[in-house]
């Protein structure tokens, strides 16, 4: 690069004829200071010549050498007097005014630094996000990366601590603790109940059970329907259940227990609601208190404890105690 500025500089400062007897055209008389002065401003204005601002040395250095070739060549060459500067004046005029513009623009637009010579920016990971640009400096070879040169395996985005590479569950909230894979107790549902294992009071639930909200076993069906096949005929009892006026059968029932005959459309599904609400409130032992006659009881012994009929409701309250 630097033998060609020189060769450039040696052959203007000596002359422009034989670079452009070089492109075909005629012979150039450039020795008069003014011709020269001429030259340069067919390429570059007066003020665009005074106010240029050099970006590099590397790029401008050959119009500086055009300049003061052109300074110190009009200094040099034999004075002239004034018939003889007029006649070369016109000579230089004829030949020079049509090719000087080409010659020069050439030279000093296309010389400069090539594109081998551009300055590129540090990219010392090879990820292709310049340094100055890049986030997540030392990216692994080959791995993608967003605008910021960040790959996955150097992003959390829900700040789990577990890497987005290997993540399985995003947007871990906040509150929670993640496992090694990047989950929390609110993204897992470990037995497969549809519960979540956060909510689950159940774990392990036997695969294809139906499980209510707390991820446990539903028996709600079974136990409605064992009542009402086995539990309300005891109940509804005309000798022994507690379906009469003077008992759970009147208006302001003892201990909120309101209980319906078997006259009543729908007293079946009635007296199973109230007797679950019962026992939530208050306990299957004071239910079966009540029904054999070991806790006071307004309406006496209904099943003694040895009977069949105390052992149904028996364990069916137990199953809803339990469920």
């Amino acid at each position: 690069m630097h033998e060609r500025h020189s060769f450039l500089c040696i052959s203007i400062s000596g002359g422009v004829n034989v670079f452009a007897k070089d492109l075909g055209y005629d012979s150039v008389n450039i020795l008069s200071l003014e011709m020269r002065f001429r030259w340069l401003a067919a390429v570059y204005s007066l003020p665009t010549l005074i106010g240029m601002r050099l970006v590099t040395m590397k790029q401008n250095w050959l119009l500086i050498c055009v300049i003061a070739a052109s300074i110190a060549s009009g200094l040099l060459s034999p004075s002239l007097n004034a018939s003889e500067l007029k006649a070369e004046s016109a000579v230089s005029a004829q030949s020079a005014a049509p090719i000087a513009p080409e010659i020069l623009y050439f030279i000093l637009k296309s010389d400069g630094a090539g594109d081998d010579e551009t300055t590129q920016p540090e990219d010392t990971d090879g990820d292709g996000v310049a340094d100055t640009a890049d986030q997540c400096g030392s990216t692994p070879a080959g791995a993608s990366v967003d605008l910021n040169g960040c790959a996955d395996s150097q992003l959390d985005d829900d700040n789990d601590s577990v890497a987005n590479d290997v993540d399985q569950c995003p947007s871990t909230p906040t509150t929670e603790i993640a496992n090694a894979n990047g989950c929390s107790p609110s993204q897992l549902d470990t037995d497969n109940d549809g519960v979540t294992d956060d909510l689950d009071q159940c774990p392990n639930t036997t695969p294809g059970v139906v499980v209510d909200e707390a991820g446990c076993e539903d028996t709600s069906g079974s136990l409605k329907d064992d009542y009402i096949q086995n539990v309300n005929p005891l109940i509804t009892d005309f000798q022994r259940g507690c379906t009469s006026s003077g008992c759970h059968g009147r208006g302001n029932a003892p201990g909120g227990l309101s209980l319906y005959g078997n006259n009543i459309a729908g007293s079946d599904q009635q007296n199973y609601d109230s007797l679950v609400s019962y026992i939530d409130q208050s306990s299957v032992s004071r239910l079966l208190g009540k029904l054999s006659g070991t806790l006071s009881h307004g309406g006496g012994l209904r099943y003694g404890t040895g009977t069949s009929g105390y052992q149904v409701i028996k364990t069916w309250a137990e199953a809803v105690e339990a469920r």
